[in-house]
């Protein structure tokens, strides 16, 4: 019984809670200030400035760059005990999927439609006017997809990335 009481206490204390907050944010939706402190006391952020105190900025600049150049030569000198990796050419890597299931016309459609609309520089063409001409290439990029998969081929155009 006492567990019970306990539990209908905390879900009553919970609820009142609920309610208070939820009138502090409808009064201050229409002040970003406001709202933006409420956010802050809700979350328990703080102000508080996490840089060392009793430091000009160009001394905190200077130690701050101190301690990563050591920190990366450090890095370095531990990695001088390990053998070189070099990565294979890529000329030299020949892969294919002996066994897999062909992807089809809907699952290519479903795929496009569902990336994010947006088009880096590279793209020859922006997102949006590849997807409206989808009916007309799908058929094309379905056998190009699946004629990559099974030689482990990939146009070396598309593998240019912009970071």
């Amino acid at each position: 019984m006492l567990k019970a009481a306990r539990a209908q206490y905390h879900r009553a204390i919970r609820f009142e809670k609920q309610k208070v907050t939820c009138h502090q944010v409808l009064q201050a939706q229409r002040n970003p200030q406001e709202l933006y402190h409420l956010t802050k006391s809700l979350t328990g952020t703080s102000a508080v400035n996490p840089l060392p105190t009793g430091y000009k900025d160009v001394m905190l600049a200077e130690e701050f760059s101190f301690f990563f150049y050591n920190k990366v030569d450090r890095i370095q000198q531990d990695l001088l005990q390990y053998d070189q990796f070099s990565p294979p050419r890529a000329n030299e890597i020949v892969t294919s999927l002996e066994q897999f299931e062909p992807i089809t016309t809907k699952d290519v459609c479903r795929i496009v439609f569902s990336l994010s609309p947006k088009s880096c520089e590279l793209d020859p063409l922006p997102a949006r006017l590849f997807r409206g001409i989808m009916d007309y290439i799908l058929d094309f990029l379905t056998i190009l997809i699946n004629h990559s998969l099974t030689t482990g081929t990939f146009i070396t155009s598309w593998k240019t990335s912009v970071l």
